[in-house]
Order: structure tokens, then C-alpha cells, then sequence
């Protein structure tokens, strides 16, 4: 079986895309890491993940990753700096593990994962570090920050429109 593909999100944000591509990017706003943009695989649903940078020190020009927000099965599931940890608005950060039909949330020290039915992991560390694993039935089918996994590092700053983008 193939492994999964790895995206790794840190400080003040770098990113390693899926197919190994490197580069910053300081926004201040939230952005798409990588949701699914041609039809998901069968039996598999499509999923939006955002994060979220900040200026946490208004002084500095450098933004932080502060919030990793999935969408998928009609449930939203946010991991926030703060140490909150929401599903559909309601805080388990105090309860976890916490598991539906869908997801599992665990935390091991300051590290938060989640992983879907699907396949799909991401561990926060509520600070400005994020990994997230995406199954093999998803390569070439995703884009966003991350890129779309289709093992071509040249093509993982395209836009949905087929434009390249130089950051």
C-alpha cells in the first residue's frame, strides 16, 4: 500500500508542501491548506481545511499559524493556539479523547491529532506547528497551500484557474 503524503506547516509560517516544495508566506488571514478540488475519490468525502495566521506581536511583520480548521460531513473541527478545541462550536479540550463516526481526537503533551475516517491526519502543537497526512486516494485530487500531491513539486503553487503563482 502507498503511504500518505505529508504537508508540514511551521513557524512563522514556512511551508513543505505535499510533493516537497518549499517557500514562507507571511498573510495575516485564513487560507485553504489543501481541500479536495476535483471529485474525491469514491466512497471518499470532499474536506476543507483552513488555517489561520496571525500577528500575534503587532510590532512584527511575522504572522503565527493560530487555528486549523476542517470541514467535512457537514462538521466543522477547529484547533485553536488558545488550547480550544471545537467541534461545531462546542469545546472538548478539557474531554478528549473525543471520537464521532468520522473523527478521533487525542492529545499527547502539547501535540493535538485528529484523524478521519477517511484517512486524513493532522497534529497541531497549538503553537505554529502543523503536519498533515493526507491518504494515498487523494493524491492529485487536492490543492491549496499544501499542493496538490500529484508528486510534481513545479506545479504546487497553481491556482484553481491553472495559474502559476510566484511566492
Amino acid at each position: 500500500m502507498k503511504a500518505g503524503k505529508v504537508c508540514h506547516i511551521y513557524g512563522d509560517p514556512h511551508f513543505h508542501t505535499f510533493d516537497e516544495d518549499f517557500y514562507s508566506f507571511q498573510g495575516d488571514c485564513t487560507y485553504v491548506a489543501v481541500e479536495t478540488c476535483k471529485d474525491p475519490p469514491e466512497g471518499s468525502p470532499p474536506f476543507t481545511l483552513l488555517i489561520h495566521n496571525d500577528a500575534l506581536i503587532p510590532e512584527e511583520r511575522f504572522t503565527y499559524l493560530t487555528m486549523v480548521r476542517l470541514h467535512f460531513a457537514g462538521n466543522t473541527y477547529k484547533l485553536k493556539y488558545t488550547g480550544e478545541i471545537l467541534v461545531n462550536d462546542y469545546n472538548f479540550a478539557q474531554s478528549l479523547p473525543y471520537s464521532n463516526d468520522h473523527i478521533e481526537i487525542t492529545k499527547s503533551g502539547k501535540y493535538i491529532t485528529l484523524v478521519t475516517s477517511f484517512g486524513l491526519k493532522i497534529t497541531y502543537d497549538g503553537e505554529n506547528d502543523a503536519e498533515i497526512s493526507l491518504p494515498p486516494n487523494y493524491f492529485g485530487k487536492v490543492c491549496g497551500l499544501c499542493g496538490n500531491a500529484d508528486g510534481n513539486s513545479t506545479n504546487d503553487k497553481q491556482m484553481r484557474d491553472g495559474t502559476l503563482v510566484n511566492i
